[in-house]
């Protein structure tokens, strides 16, 4: 019988729920730059995009515009393509690899 108040104890104490709102302040949006690049024979992208608010389920808005280069350590310069949404392309190609 023990056990079984425990249980019902137990599924009460499990199943309360508190709904907590957080008046979360708006901060001027900042730019972010996304990017996994690697040494391998495959299109590379780096997407550019910037903040939103906490509570926006929008996809986040890209950035067109940039110029986006990458050096690496023998000198080789790397210029990624504008896509027009945020998203810059670089592919690879028996001259530029």
């Amino acid at each position: 019988m023990r056990r079984i108040v425990i249980l019902i104890f137990c599924g009460f104490v499990m199943g309360c729920e508190d709904i907590v709102e957080v008046d979360v302040k708006d901060a001027p949006p900042a730019i972010v730059i996304d990017a996994w690049i690697n040494d391998k024979r495959e299109t590379q992208t780096i997407k550019i995009s910037s903040t939103q608010g906490y509570y926006d389920n929008n996809e986040p808005i890209g950035i067109p515009g940039a110029e986006v280069v990458i050096t690496d350590s023998k000198g080789g310069v790397f210029e990624f393509r504008d896509t027009f949404n945020g998203d810059y392309v670089w592919n690879p190609s028996a001259s530029n690899f």
